[in-house]
C-alpha cells in the first residue's frame, strides 16, 4: 500500500493496531484515536474523529445472535452453540457434573511433601485450604489489579482472551485494568498468560516450595548456560465473571500451581487416561471443535470448585476447562518434574501431532530434558554404586526419557542429512529438524550421554533382579508335555459313562499308559488254595464288593522285578450268579471278560484305597497313579 501517515505524524506501521476511516481513507493508530483493537470486528464503518464531525459517528454491526461467536449472523437460528458464548455459559451452570471427591485429594499443607509425592505419586489434584504448611509468598487480600499494574507497568502489553469470540486481541496492561473496574462491560476477557518473572511484581511472589523443590527450570537448568531458563513458573490470571477456558492440557505436560487471591474458580476435570488423550487429539484437530463439549465425549467429567484462599496442585496431562463464577485474580505457575515423565512426553508428542503454535508450547522443552537426562543420571549412578536399589518412577521414568533423547537424537541427524545430502525432507520437517539440533546443549555430548544411562539402568534392573529373584511357576501351573508313548490313553475326555462312578456327577481325569504285551512276561501267582478268602465286607460298600489283600510279582525278561501290592481294601466285583463261570486262578475271582478293561473306579482321594506299582530295582518304592485290581488282573492275564 501507498506511504499513510496518522494524526501524529507518524507513517503505518503494520506492527501496530492502525484502523483506516471509511470516507477519507486514512490510517489511525488506535491509541491516537482513542480507538481499541477488540472494538475494529464490531464496526461496519468507521469515522475517524475528523470525519465523525461531519458524518456522524462510526457505524456498528446490529446483533443477530448470542449463541455463535458471528454476532452479526442474521442466518445463525439452526446453527448449533459455539464454546464461550453467554448461552453456552448459561448451559454450562446447569449441567450435572461428577463430584470433585472421587478425584481431587485434600490436605494440610504440611502434608504435602516430596517424598509423599514419590511414594505415592503425583497422579491426583490436590487442594490445600489456606497457605500453612506451603511455604509460599502472596500478596495480602487486599492486593489490587492497581497494585498489578503498577508493579508491571501500565504499558505492558499482553494477550487477551475475548471469552465470547474465542479469540486472542493484544491489549496494554492498563486497559484491561480499566476494563476490568468498569462495572459496564460489553464483552467479556479473560488474562490468562501474563508472566511476570521479570518485573517487579516477581519479587512479591514465590510459588509453594514443593513446586520449587520439583521444578527442573531450578533442579537441572545450568545458571551459567547462556540461554536463560524458561520463564514459566510466574503467572498472573485476571477473570471477570462467566470467562471461560475450553478443554486443554497445560503446555509441556507442566503440572500447576495454583493460588485463589481474590474470587473463584471452577475446574471441569478428565483423568488423562490413554483413551480420553486420544479422543482429545481427535477434538483437538476436528472442524467442530468450538461446537462440541469436549466433557460430553468421555466416560466422566468432574467439577471442582476452588475458593478464594485455597490452593490446587494439577498433576502432569489432566484435561481441564475452566469457569469464573466471579471477578477472580489468581497467581499460578507452570513446573516440568521427575514424577511424571513419560506423561510430560507424551503430552509434547500431541502437540507435535496437532502442530500447536510455538508461543503455546513449553520454551526449550527438549534442551531441558536433556539436562534432566544428565541430572538423572548421576542420581542412579550413586544409586547404584551406594547398593541402593532405584525407585520405580525413576527408573521408568528414566527408561521413557532415553527412548525420547534417542530419537531426537537421531532426528538431529537426519537434519545435518537432509541439509548437506539430497532434500529428502520437506521444508516443515526441515525447519523442525533444525530446530531439534539447536536444542541439544552444547555442554552435552549426546552419544556418551545416552550409553551411561543405558548402562546405569542395566546396573539397577540386574540389581532389582538380585533382590527379588523370579519365583518358580507351581507344579500345576506349569504346561505337562506329552508322553511319546503311542500308547498313552487320555481318559480326561471320556464320558461318564465309561466309568464305574460313585457318586455319579464325579468324572476323574486320569492319564495312564498301557504297556505292550511284549514287554512282560507274567506267572500267574503261586497263592495256596487252601488260603481262605477274606470276605470281610465294608459296610459303605455294596455286599457284592470283595476286599483282598494280595501281592504277586511279574518278571520282565531283562530281570527286572515287577511288584504289585494291593491294599487292604482293594475291591473285586462278585456276582454270586455268575461266579462259578468265571475263570479263577489261585483263588483269585477274575471279572466277566466281556466287560471293558477300562471299567474302572478313580477313587484317588481315598489314600487307603491305593495299591502300589513299582520297580524293584533299588530299595526304595516310589508310588505312581492308582489302577483298580481289574486292569492289574489284565495285565496278568497277558
Amino acid at each position: 500500500m501507498e506511504a499513510s501517515y496518522c494524526l501524529c505524524g507518524q507513517p503505518y506501521d503494520p506492527s501496530i493496531f492502525m484502523i483506516q476511516c471509511d470516507m477519507c481513507k486514512d490510517w489511525f493508530h488506535g491509541s491516537c484515536c482513542n480507538f481499541q483493537e477488540y472494538l475494529a470486528i464490531e464496526i461496519d464503518k468507521y469515522h475517524c474523529p475528523r470525519c465523525a464531525s461531519i458524518f456522524g459517528p462510526s457505524i456498528y454491526k446490529p446483533y443477530h445472535n448470542w449463541h455463535r461467536h458471528d454476532f452479526w449472523d442474521d442466518n445463525a437460528n439452526e446453527k448449533p452453540v459455539q464454546t464461550g458464548t453467554a448461552v453456552f455459559i448459561r448451559e454450562l451452570r446447569a449441567r450435572h457434573f461428577a463430584s470433585e471427591g472421587e478425584v481431587v485429594l485434600h490436605m494440610r499443607g504440611q502434608q504435602l511433601t516430596e517424598t509423599l509425592l514419590q511414594q505415592k505419586g503425583f497422579d491426583s489434584p490436590i487442594v490445600i485450604d489456606g497457605k500453612d504448611g506451603l511455604d509460599m509468598t502472596i500478596p495480602p487480600d487486599n492486593f489490587s489489579l492497581y497494585d498489578v499494574e503498577a508493579y508491571v507497568g501500565g504499558d505492558y502489553e499482553m494477550d487477551v482472551i475475548d471469552v465470547t469470540r474465542q479469540s486472542d486481541i493484544k491489549m496494554k496492561l492498563r486497559d484491561f485494568v480499566a476494563y476490568f473496574n468498569n462495572l459496564s462491560r460489553s464483552r467479556v476477557f479473560n488474562v490468562v498468560s501474563l508472566e511476570f518473572s521479570n518485573t517487579g511484581l516477581g519479587r512479591l511472589i514465590e510459588a509453594p516450595l514443593i513446586a520449587r523443590k520439583l521444578d527442573w527450570a531450578n533442579t537441572v537448568w545450568p545458571d551459567d548456560y547462556p540461554i536463560q531458563k524458561p520463564q514459566v513458573q510466574k503467572y498472573c490470571l485476571m477473570s471477570v465473571k462467566d470467562s471461560y477456558t475450553d478443554f486443554h492440557v497445560d503446555f509441556g505436560g507442566t503440572s500447576v500451581w495454583y493460588h485463589v487471591l481474590r474470587g473463584e474458580k471452577i475446574f471441569y476435570f478428565i483423568k488423562p487416561t490413554p483413551a480420553n488423550l486420544t479422543l482429545y487429539q481427535q477434538w483437538m484437530t476436528s472442524s467442530n471443535q468450538s461446537e462440541t463439549f469436549f466433557g460430553d465425549q468421555v466416560d466422566q467429567c468432574y467439577k471442582s470448585t476452588l475458593r478464594q484462599g485455597q490452593t490446587m496442585l494439577i498433576p502432569t496431562g489432566w484435561i481441564h476447562a475452566v469457569l469464573t463464577p466471579i471477578d477472580s485474580l489468581v497467581f499460578g505457575g507452570n513446573f516440568l518434574h521427575s514424577l511424571n515423565i513419560p506423561m510430560q512426553l507424551q503430552i509434547y508428542e500431541i502437540e507435535k501431532k496437532i502442530k500447536t503454535t510455538e508461543k503455546f508450547l513449553y520454551p526449550f522443552f527438549e534442551t531441558i530434558h536433556w539436562f534432566a537426562a544428565e541430572r538423572l543420571l548421576k542420581q542412579i549412578t550413586q544409586l547404584n554404586i551406594e547398593g541402593h536399589r532405584c525407585p520405580n518412577n525413576l527408573l521408568v521414568g528414566l527408561k521413557t526419557l532415553l527412548t525420547s533423547l534417542k530419537h531426537w537424537n537421531t532426528e538431529k541427524d537426519v537434519g545435518i542429512k537432509g541439509v548437506k545430502g539430497v532434500q529428502l525432507l520437506n521444508d516443515y520437517n526441515l525447519k523442525y529438524n533444525t530446530s531439534t539440533r539447536e536444542q541439544i546443549p552444547h555442554t552435552i555430548t549426546p552419544s556418551k550421554l545416552l550409553k551411561d544411562i543405558s548402562k546405569e539402568i542395566r546396573h539397577a534392573e540386574r540389581y532389582i533382579n538380585s533382590l527379588n529373584p523370579p519365583k518358580p511357576e507351581r507344579e500345576s501351573k506349569r504346561k505337562r508335555k506329552k508322553p511319546v508313548n503311542k500308547d498313552f490313553v487320555d481318559y480326561s475326555l471320556s464320558t461318564k459313562n465309561d466309568f464305574l462312578l460313585d457318586p455319579p456327577d464325579y468324572q476323574p481325569r486320569i492319564k495312564l499308559t498301557l504297556p505292550k504285551p511284549s514287554t512282560f512276561s507274567c506267572d500267574p501267582p503261586v497263592i495256596s488254595k487252601q488260603e481262605p478268602v477274606n470276605t470281610n465286607l465294608d459296610q459303605s460298600w455294596p455286599p457284592n464288593l470283595l476286599f483282598r489283600p494280595e501281592q504277586t510279582t511279574a518278571v520282565h525278561r531283562g530281570g527286572t522285578v515287577l511288584k504289585f501290592k494291593l491294599g487292604t481294601k482293594d475291591i473285586l466285583p462278585v456276582d454270586h450268579s455268575t461266579s462259578s463261570n468265571m475263570p479263577v486262578s489261585s483263588n483269585i475271582i477274575l471279572p466277566n471278560i466281556t466287560k471293558s478293561v477300562y471299567d474302572f473306579n478313580d477313587d484317588s482321594e481315598r489314600e487307603e484305597d491305593c495299591f502300589n506299582l513299582s520297580i524293584d530295582e533299588s530299595p526304595k518304592k516310589s508310588k505312581i497313579s492308582f489302577v483298580k485290581f481289574i486292569y492289574v488282573n489284565h495285565i496278568l492275564r497277558l
